[in-house]
């Protein structure tokens, strides 16, 4: 995904956002390949730990720690800092950034509407209905906790989670000290423009990739971010706009 249009973007298909930070800000890129169908808090945990790891055996003294994470990643990535918090683990202290990419933080509106399709299938006493909504019941852990941008365990422990409009979030402090960002897209040129509003990047609404939205209790206040009119969620991975956005705010 981080390597996605390198080619045509850059003539050179190993340019990622990570490469080119290393040579505007000196920092070194290390790539996380994770299970996406696990709880995205089971991720952040597992991250947490693994980075922990990563700061003992390191080489050299570390100097600061950016998280950058697209999409799920970047729920991942917030999750990661949460629990660094909790635990005390000691990476935390270097942590400087964490930059979330089309991250659905307040949900994801395709994934609501499946948990609605899969329940009104299951009611209509039909065996050709039974089978699609078996078949969309499979959809991962991870992939139902983008229905509303689940981050830590509370929020999804003991619960059942096909329940339709079961909505549990809770408001997930930021960690002190940190900065953290967003940036988002819309496929229309005009952010305010209704189809824009309605439709985000094709996957996240705009509300949800900033963390504000009126009729949310809960919000993310992010420290800064940016919109990309006229791009979706595949193109914000790897465009040249949204790097030069990001190199901002971590240069800040």
């Amino acid at each position: 995904m981080w390597s996605l249009s390198s080619e045509a973007h850059y003539g050179d298909p190993d340019v990622t956002f990570g490469t080119r930070l290393s040579d505007d800000l000196g920092y070194t890129p290390i790539y996380l390949r994770y299970n996406t169908g696990r709880h995205v808090s089971e991720n952040g945990r597992t991250l947490s730990t693994l980075l922990t790891e990563v700061l003992d055996a390191y080489p050299v003294p570390v100097e600061e720690i950016a998280l950058v994470g697209h999409s799920m990643g970047g729920l991942v990535a917030r999750s990661a800092a949460h629990y660094a918090r909790e635990h005390r683990e000691p990476w935390i202290e270097h942590l400087r950034h964490v930059a979330c990419i089309g991250s659905p933080h307040l949900g994801a509106p395709l994934e609501r509407a499946v948990n609605v399709l899969t329940n009104v299938l299951h009611k209509v006493d039909a065996a050709g209905a039974h089978v699609p909504a078996q078949l969309l019941d499979a959809r991962s852990a991870g992939i139902k906790d983008l229905r509303y941008g689940y981050t830590i365990d509370e929020e999804w422990a003991g619960r059942d989670p096909d329940e339709v409009f079961a909505d549990a979030r809770r408001n997930v402090p930021l960690v002190d000290g940190v900065g953290y960002y967003f940036l988002a897209a819309t496929i229309s040129r005009d952010p305010e423009h209704p189809l824009g509003q309605l439709l985000g990047d094709l996957m996240v609404q705009l509300p949800s990739a900033s963390g504000e939205a009126p009729e949310h209790a809960r919000s993310i206040h992010f420290s800064g971010g940016a919109v990309f009119p006229g791009m979706n969620h595949i193109h914000i991975a790897n465009h040249p706009d949204v790097y030069e956005a990001l190199r901002d705010l971590l240069a800040a």
